[in-house]
């Protein structure tokens, strides 16, 4: 493997790292920015992940986009 081709699949995991700690240590509430904007991250890893050719992109943009509903407001009916 290349530097550039380990680059496409170690830099999402470090980024994704840093979200959720970021999550943890600020407390952030929901918000449809942050939410939308992990939404569209996962979309284009999951579209580079086939243009590559590299699984690991798949997997990573797939928990990118769940872990992006914790950013979306939850209505609650009692």
């Amino acid at each position: 493997m290349s530097i550039t081709s380990d680059f496409y699949v170690i830099f999402p995991l470090v980024l994704l790292v840093f979200i959720i700690l970021l999550v943890y240590i600020v407390k952030i509430k929901s918000n449809l920015v942050i939410g939308f904007s992990l939404l569209a991250i996962a979309i284009f890893l999951i579209i580079l992940s086939f243009i590559l050719g590299k699984p690991a992109l798949f997997y990573i943009g797939f928990f990118v986009s769940v872990f992006s509903l914790v950013f979306f407001p939850r209505r609650r009916r009692w």
